[in-house]
């Protein structure tokens, strides 16, 4: 047999070698090709093309991959707003967390966690952008842990409670309050009449508007004594405050009436110079020791230092010797009578009341009495309501018994309500009949709370009082939440 030649047998390899090399280069392409199309066929329609990504984009990129790779602050996440993006900034873990970070001061340092968070947390949301409605959560977190929440009885009257604060950390603060509207352009003013003064607590309003009566000149039968109990003829004023007055005083009072100090005779009417014919009665015991046992009540040294108001209720000058002697024309014996009779009240620093001086014609001798305590700065009131007939009265300070206020303070011949600038003081303190009003039958506590939330002075009997509330916070809290649901600025 004949061997083949040596050229002819690595001729095909020669051929593989030279035909195989762009033959995987075609292969390689139409590979290409081919994903390249099932990439397009894959695109939603009508996408855009694909664009080139410059280095800071890829960059960028990187550190939004590397973020969503860190653990995730639950409070971040939750002014975030998760996925929705809503921010829920009253949320009680927000805030909470925030309170935390400013316990500790800045945390943001250079190359820690908290510092790549905070340059991913969005900026603080301000009140005009998004006011917040404190979630129904927040007031139980805002509790201490040892006290349960309590139940705002009054919420359904008075509706959603709005906060708006500086930013969304402190939306839970529960002393945020918002802004008033402004309803009457750009003035500032509110049409709320409420809505301009300052948020106080309701013991802060109200408790400068209930005073405690008590009625000194008509607590005996005993005529010898001026008609005047209590204990005062065996323990004196010392004994009278200590036994009556402080108890009152620790349970939130701080104003107080006297009504006719120094007694009566019992025959009408009720003496301005009561202090003179109890001396003139050798009744020492209710005399003397009164600026001393009064001085330290009004001075808040059983009030923690807070001041005390006292208004003496001393009489009428409509009565012997007063009219004779304005009758002669004689001011200077009239004047040093009616100076003598309030002098231990002035000395022990109180204010003065004085019985139907509202019928005191102007220029009398009563009133030119009242211009003089005036200009000495002694504060005073009148009883009873002004009528329009006396108007030298519209501007003072009243005290008015509530049988004449239901009958009359809405009569045409009396100034309204919102014509008096002075305070006026309703008297509560004494039974009224049934024939003067429904009005009359309802509770005592029911009707001191509508008189304070309605801007009146209420005097009162305080153990009376107490017979019907728990606490005077209860009455307090009462006519606050009346005040915000009534339209209190109409005394008309």
């Amino acid at each position: 047999m004949n061997k083949p030649r040596q050229s002819e047998s690595i001729w095909p390899a020669v051929q593989w070698a030279v035909l195989l090399p762009p033959l995987v280069v075609a292969v390689v392409t139409a590979a290409a090709f081919g994903v390249r199309a099932l990439t397009r066929g894959a695109a939603p329609a009508g996408g855009s093309q694909a664009k080139a990504v410059s280095p800071s984009q890829a960059s960028a990129g990187s550190e939004t991959a590397a973020q969503q790779l860190r653990p995730v602050d639950p409070a971040d996440a939750i002014r975030r707003g998760g996925a929705s993006g809503q921010p829920l900034a009253s949320h009680p873990a927000a805030a909470q967390h925030d309170r935390e970070t400013a316990a500790r001061g800045s945390f943001v340092s250079a190359g820690s966690d908290a510092a790549d968070r905070s340059r991913v947390s969005p900026p603080p949301i301000t009140a005009e952008a998004a006011p917040v409605v404190r979630a129904p959560e927040a007031d139980a977190f805002l509790q201490p842990p040892t006290q349960a929440p309590v139940r705002d009885v009054y919420a359904a009257a008075r509706g959603p409670v709005v906060v708006v604060a500086e930013n969304a950390a402190e939306a839970t603060d529960a002393t945020s309050v918002a802004p008033p509207t402004q309803a009457n352009g750009d003035n500032g003013q509110s049409s709320d009449p409420l809505a301009a003064e300052p948020a106080v607590s309701a013991a802060e309003r109200y408790r400068s508007q209930l005073v405690a009566f008590y009625n000194i000149g008509f607590s005996s039968t005993n005529a010898a004594n001026r008609h005047v109990g209590r204990g005062l003829s065996q323990a004196g004023w010392a004994g009278f405050v200590a036994n009556t007055v402080r108890p009152d005083l620790a349970i939130g009072f701080r104003r107080v009436q006297l009504h006719n100090p120094f007694g009566d005779d019992g025959d009408f009417p009720m003496e301005l110079d009561q202090f003179q014919r109890s001396q003139e009665a050798g009744l020492d015991w209710l005399t003397e020791g009164f600026v001393e046992a009064w001085k330290p009540v009004i001075r808040g040294d059983y009030t923690d230092g807070e001041p005390v108001d006292v208004l003496a209720y001393m009489g009428t000058a409509r009565l012997e010797p007063f009219e004779s002697l304005e009758e002669a024309g004689d001011w200077d014996a009239w004047l040093a009578r009616a100076q003598e009779a309030v002098r231990p009240p002035i000395e022990a620093g109180m204010s003065l009341g004085f019985d139907s001086f509202s019928l005191a014609e102007a220029g009398s001798y009563s009133h030119r009495f009242t211009e003089v305590l005036r200009e000495r700065g002694v504060k005073f009131y009148i009883e009873t309501w002004p009528r329009r007939v006396t108007p030298h009265w519209q501007h003072t300070n009243v005290v008015v018994a509530e049988s004449w206020f239901q009958r009359n303070s809405t009569r045409d011949n009396v100034f309204s309500r919102s014509e008096l600038t002075g305070e006026v003081v309703r008297l509560l303190a004494q039974p009224l009949e049934v024939e003067e009003g429904q009005n009359n039958l309802r509770a005592l506590r029911d009707r001191v709370v509508d008189a304070l939330a309605d801007g009146y002075s209420a005097s009162v009997h305080p153990d009376r009082l107490r017979e019907q509330v728990r606490s005077l916070d209860e009455v307090f809290e009462a006519a606050d939440s009346r005040r915000k649901i009534v339209d209190v600025g109409a005394f008309d």
